[in-house]
């Protein structure tokens, strides 16, 4: 359900804001504080946000930035602005100063690519953008940018991102916004990550600042809030001519409920085949597996994005004609055609994605891009984009955060659930050649979240096979045959079946074969050493992985000697490694279970050894005596 003006503010917040232009000597990289250098790519000079509200029809915010582009790593250098039939952009341009401040190049209109603006997931839509790139061929050196937006009216406003992405200092920053008393509106707002300043206030303007901010490292598994940004929400807004408030969850949820009321009816035909394709089922869960299925088998994902299309559904006889929609038409008409069988079901706006914002009960907000279906009856909730999914499940980019119920009263979050079972079986029968060559079967077992990558790469065989092969460590020449998938349609379960010749498994001395531990890396461990952890690791989902290795010995061979198995534990979970001999085989089992924790940077060392050990253990091998 994204909207154009979410499709705005998410460009604004992956652009870093602008500058003052000027001409003559300015920005020299020498006046950047030193420290501020350190692991930085690219240094926020200044920047600024100047908001002007002079009503829900009248906004105006102005945009002024200076980056300094460090190395090739920085993409600071090009600046997308998104606009649509409801904002325009104005004197939007740019300078470029090199490393002593002097002014080398200047941007022209015709510099200024405009463009439709394509989303990824939208077949079409009335959003555009303009994008200046003014990148120079050595390094360092300043890009001072300038914009305005005039929106004619008001649904989100911009957003203060403190930081917009790692690896970026500041040295001065700043957020100003004015209300006009006409307006009869207020503003809220929100920090996240560094704690925001109190804002200064002079009579309707309010003003935030922050300076000399040394940049944010990417570390693996980190929380989602290491970057900091400020979400400014107004009291009212307006959808071509329909006003709506955010003083309260409940107001966001009536007017979503009353945009959309009416529009989830079927017609009289598609009503009547849904109690005839559900007359046989024995429970409501039945009949909403039923449905589900119809929905899937018939109807396809598509999004449209113009005017209030970003807003308002499709009428659901619109998607049985077409036999397509997006979130929204989807999730009502599946809405509808369970309401033709009597069971009651909600829409529910959720942000949907790793990267989305997640909200909080406190904080009255707007930012959704997603809907999805909630039946209370059953606490059941169907993500009707998809035509693979087991029925009730939903996957990690929806899990453990809240949703809003779209009612006419009442409209509440709730909180969507964790799936618990998420597992990688693999079982690897292998046979061994005297020459140090293997042959396997492999089956593996995914379930839960572990599973979705396998369902969303079901149609590609090169995807599959390149996911693999990426998997395979033993640091030889694998070839993989007979890839074979299949899903369950009752629960997210994926079961993969391949071959697998290794032409160099095992190295041969003498009479002796060396043979390695594993085959198939599985465990996603990686806790780097190089630099001293900033950032808790964070880890929100229990995982399991287990592996089977049955090595077969080659005729008349034996094993000679075997590792001896281990067992450890750590804050983030526990890891078993077992070796046993068996008549004409080497069984090799491992287990890594994983488990929802928040480790501080003071334990970090202990996940460091954790890792060291099973590497150190995995790292030894059988050796097998030939005849």
């Amino acid at each position: 359900m994204k909207s154009v003006k979410h499709i705005l503010t998410t460009l604004l917040c992956s652009c870093l804001a602008i500058a003052t232009l000027s001409a003559g000597n300015a920005y020299p990289v020498s006046d950047i504080p030193v420290y501020l250098l350190s692991d930085a790519h690219t240094v926020i000079r200044q920047s600024s946000v100047d908001v002007f509200v002079k009503g829900t029809r009248n906004i105006e915010h102005r945009h002024r930035l200076v980056v300094t582009i460090l190395n090739k790593h920085s993409s600071a250098h090009t600046k997308a602005i998104a606009y649509d039939q409801f904002s325009t952009i104005k004197n939007f341009k740019a300078e470029v100063f090199d490393r002593e401040g002097t002014r080398i190049a200047k941007s022209r209109k015709r510099d200024i690519i405009d463009a439709a603006l394509y989303d990824g997931f939208s077949i079409a839509s009335d959003a555009r953008m303009q994008r200046l790139n003014m990148q120079q061929a050595r390094y360092p050196y300043t890009v001072a940018f300038e914009w305005t937006v005039v929106d004619k009216e008001l649904s989100l406003l911009p957003n203060w991102y403190i930081q917009p992405s790692t690896n970026t200092a500041v040295q001065k920053t700043s957020y100003r916004i004015v209300v006009d008393e006409d307006a009869e509106m207020e503003v809220n707002v929100k920090g996240f990550g560094r704690a925001i300043p109190e804002p200064t206030i002079t009579g309707n303007t309010r003003e935030w600042q922050l300076s000399n901010l040394k940049a944010v490292v990417y570390e693996p598994y980190a929380p989602d809030d290491i970057l900091s940004y400020m979400v400014v929400v107004p009291s009212q807004f307006e959808v071509e001519g329909r006003r709506g408030s955010l003083k309260a969850w409940s107001d966001y949820s009536a007017f979503m409920h009353a945009l959309n009321e009416g529009r989830e009816q079927v017609s009289p035909q598609m009503a009547a085949e849904a109690r005839k394709l559900t007359e046989g089922a024995s429970s409501d869960r039945e009949k909403i597996e039923i449905l589900y299925n119809y929905l899937q088998r018939n109807m396809r994902y598509v999004s449209i994005q113009l005017g209030i299309g970003g807003w308002q559904t499709f009428k659901a006889t619109e998607v049985e004609a077409n036999k397509y929609g997006d979130c929204k038409a989807l999730t009502h008409f599946m809405k509808g055609m369970l309401a033709a069988v009597g069971i009651d079901a909600t829409p529910a706006l959720i942000g949907s994605g790793s990267d989305a914002f997640q909200h909080d009960p406190k904080f009255v907000n707007a930012a959704f891009n997603h809907v999805i279906l909630y039946v209370p009856t059953e606490s059941m909730w169907l993500e009707c984009t998809s035509k693979t999914m087991p029925v009730g499940y939903i996957t990690s980019g929806n899990q453990d955060r809240f949703a809003l119920l779209v009612q006419p009263e009442g409209g509440q979050l709730v909180r969507t659930p964790t799936i618990e079972d998420n597992q990688l079986q693999t079982r690897i029968d292998l046979s061994l050649s005297e020459k140090g060559a293997g042959t396997a079967k492999v089956e593996r077992i995914a379930t839960g979240t572990v599973h979705d990558r396998y369902r969303y790469m079901r149609t590609s065989q090169k995807e599959l096979r390149e996911e693999i092969e990426d998997d395979v460590t033993t640091g030889a020449l694998a070839d993989v045959s007979d890839i074979q998938v299949e899903f369950e349609d009752r629960s997210p379960t994926a079961r993969i079946q391949f071959d697998l010749s290794i032409e160099k498994f095992a190295s041969k001395a003498g009479k002796r074969l060396f043979v390695p531990l594993r085959i198939m890396d599985n465990l996603p461990l990686y806790f780097p050493e190089d630099k001293a952890r900033i950032h808790p690791v964070v880890r929100n989902h229990p995982a399991e992985y287990t592996s089977v290795l049955r090595l077969a010995l080659p005729e008349g061979a034996s094993a000679e000697a075997i590792p001896d198995g281990i067992e450890l534990e750590s804050p983030i979970g526990k890891y078993t490694l077992t070796i046993q001999k068996e008549d004409g085989y080497v069984v090799i089992n491992r287990r890594l279970s994983l488990v929802p924790s928040k480790v501080e940077v003071d334990q970090y060392s202990q996940l460091v050894d954790f890792r060291k050990q099973i590497e150190k253990a995995e790292m030894s091998k059988v050796v097998i005596l030939l005849p």
